[in-house]
């Protein structure tokens, strides 16, 4: 019968029948995320297929929750492609649902212990900087939101978005009184695996994600210098104008060394703004140490 329906259908039926479609999809995206006892099948909690131990405990934690809160067997699935997909999901961590649903989470700026929740459409998104902000998110998310569950129903506004930044132990750095904030990490090929030891540390510490490049730059920078001091097997970070340089004439330990001592020095217990000042040197002789400012 539905088929002789379909097949006797006029072109302006048709047409009509479109529009009414597109318009329940819109009604549907503008009420969002609402969970209700009529839809509760459509319900499902999302992981990544490749979630992490941190991660994949965060979906059970939501999903043991929510199932608590609406009175339910709460679903629980992963992003692979084989899976259904749900009209209604609580998305936990990374996932491939950001790329076919084009959402952008941007977990830099979040910081590792960051987290975002945030409604999109039916959707809704439970995300870290990192496993362990998704973690922290998942947390929040039970303590906060799902407590206004009730009746079966959880309904949160379609342009609801929640996002909370880690806060660095270090809110500034400045390298002869200027803000290194813009700074890229200059460095040559041969050095790649220093710099990007260098982002790291000071990433984890500032939440500045400096950008490392093999060109020069004019201003202020970090620089992996190949040039080595005059006296040999010293490791030396200096300020040399406004640029913080990094250099080695030690064969044995090499420019990594360089890296891993500022940063164990001068970056990994510090707490508050710290400035390097013009004429700051810190020389490593082996035998003993010698910092100038």
């Amino acid at each position: 019968m539905l088929c002789l329906l379909i097949s006797f259908t006029s072109c302006g039926d048709a047409a009509a029948e479109t529009e009414d479609t597109a318009a329940a999809e819109d009604l549907q995206q503008a009420v969002g995320f609402k969970i209700t006892p009529e839809n509760l099948n459509d319900l499902c909690v999302i992981r990544g297929d490749m979630s992490s131990d941190i991660e994949t405990k965060a979906a059970v934690k939501i999903r043991k929750a929510v199932g608590e809160a609406l009175g339910i067997e709460m679903k629980i699935s992963t992003d692979w492609e084989k899976n259904p997909k749900f009209t209604y999901e609580i998305i936990v961590g990374k996932t491939l649902r950001e790329d076919t649903e084009n959402v952008k989470i941007d977990r830099i700026s979040l910081g590792k212990n960051g987290f975002e929740i945030r409604a999109v459409g039916t959707k809704l998104y439970v995300c870290g900087g990192s496993p362990d902000g998704t973690d922290l998110g998942a947390d929040f998310f039970v303590a906060n939101i799902l407590p206004y569950a009730k009746d079966g129903t959880l309904a949160v506004a379609a342009d609801y978005r929640y996002r909370e930044f880690q806060q660095y132990d270090i809110p500034e750095l400045q390298i002869n009184g200027k803000n290194s904030a813009e700074y890229k990490i200059v460095t040559s090929d041969k050095n790649m695996k220093a710099a990007e030891a260098l982002r790291s540390a000071l990433y984890d510490k500032t939440g500045v994600y400096h950008e490392i490049t093999t060109s020069k730059v004019s201003g202020g920078c970090f620089m992996i210098s190949d040039e080595a001091p005059a006296a040999k097997g010293v490791i030396r970070t200096a300020v040399e104008g406004d640029s913080l340089v990094f250099s080695t004439s030690s064969t044995t330990l090499g420019i990594d060394s360089v890296v891993a001592s500022f940063a164990r020095q001068y970056i990994a217990d510090t707490k508050g703004s710290i400035n390097f000042p013009a004429g700051f040197e810190y020389v490593d002789l082996g035998d003993y140490i010698v910092v100038n400012y």
